[in-house]
């Protein structure tokens, strides 16, 4: 077993050792630029307070977002459907093969003649 007066390989004098606790790379690894990915999640995360059948709500700004969304897609935005099924990553697994029921084709309809104007309404400008 060496000494503490030993120089050598993997001895080096004890004037040149670090001292117990101080490190040898004070600044130590630089920090790792956030992106705007890692921003975002940031922001998403906080909380916001939204009104919610007369009351006030304190929930994420990503939870406001998805109620928001599952909304405007209850209401009939074709849109809004598509992002909340395909972000759900359930949208073809949970559905059953059934026969739409008549209110459903009315619905249907519904959406198909709304859906019709819009396309209409655009195509003329």
């Amino acid at each position: 077993m060496p000494t503490e007066d030993e120089v050598g390989y993997r001895h080096p004098p004890l004037s040149t050792r670090f001292r117990p606790g101080v490190s040898g790379n004070p600044s130590g690894r630089p920090k790792r630029q956030r992106t705007l990915a890692d921003e975002i999640a940031v922001v998403l995360n906080e909380i916001a307070t939204i009104r919610e059948e007369g009351r006030k709500v304190a929930v994420t700004k990503r939870r406001a977002i998805a109620r928001e969304l599952v909304k405007l897609a209850v209401s009939g935005d074709l849109r809004a459907a598509s992002i909340v099924l395909s972000s759900s990553g359930k949208a073809d697994e949970d559905f059953e093969e059934t026969e739409p029921t008549p209110a459903d084709c009315q619905i249907l309809e519904h959406m198909k003649t709304r859906n019709g104007r819009r396309e209409t309404r655009t195509r003329k400008r």
